[in-house]
């Protein structure tokens, strides 16, 4: 599996120099393919953390996040025969609630972006860690990672459709079970 997935710390500078080339766009830019669709893998938008043990009941999560928004921008670089690469950023933007057990008010957690063809082949994935401090007595915050970056190879028989990006909390098995009891009203 091609290294295709990144975190940028250039993306701020990238956000801007996308911003300025959308503004000097031309007619003829217009038909420039959209970015991939960037999506939250389902199931994974909601993560429970609960401290060390056994107990999984109120007092003892230490925290709750939710995957709240997904920014993005690309840019293509094609040749004359309309095959390159596309560059495409992803933002994830966290929202997180301080449970009774965490008492470091510090949350610790990992997300994954993963990027699939048109057969839903997954062509790369990385996991990110992610750390979020609260400050004083607060309970809820809410943070935004560094962008990742893609490079995805492109050919003339491909448009920004035949491709998908997945965004979600890197889960344990336990993690994913309780996602789902709780999506089936027995939590």
């Amino acid at each position: 599996m091609n290294r295709i997935i990144r975190r940028s710390a250039a993306g701020p500078v990238l956000a801007i120099v996308l911003l300025v080339l959308a503004a000097c766009a031309s007619d003829q830019d217009a038909a420039l393919p959209s970015c991939p669709k960037a999506s939250i893998l389902e199931g994974t938008s909601t993560l429970t953390r609960f401290r060390d043990g056994p107990g999984q009941d109120l007092t003892d999560v230490n925290f709750t996040g939710q995957i709240e928004r997904l920014n993005g921008s690309c840019i293509y670089e094609v040749d004359s025969t309309d095959a390159g690469v596309l560059h495409m950023d992803v933002i994830v933007e966290v929202r997180v609630d301080r449970g009774p057990a965490n008492r470091d008010r510090t949350t610790r957690f990992e997300y994954f972006v993963s990027v699939l063809d048109a057969n839903g082949t997954v062509m790369a994935k990385e996991v990110f860690p992610f750390s979020i401090k609260f400050s004083g007595n607060g309970t809820t915050t809410r943070d935004t990672d560094a962008p990742v970056s893609m490079i995805i190879p492109v050919t003339a028989e491909q448009v920004s459709e035949d491709f998908s990006v997945f965004v979600g909390f890197q889960l344990t098995p336990d993690e994913i079970r309780y996602n789902r009891e709780i999506a089936r009203g027995r939590k």
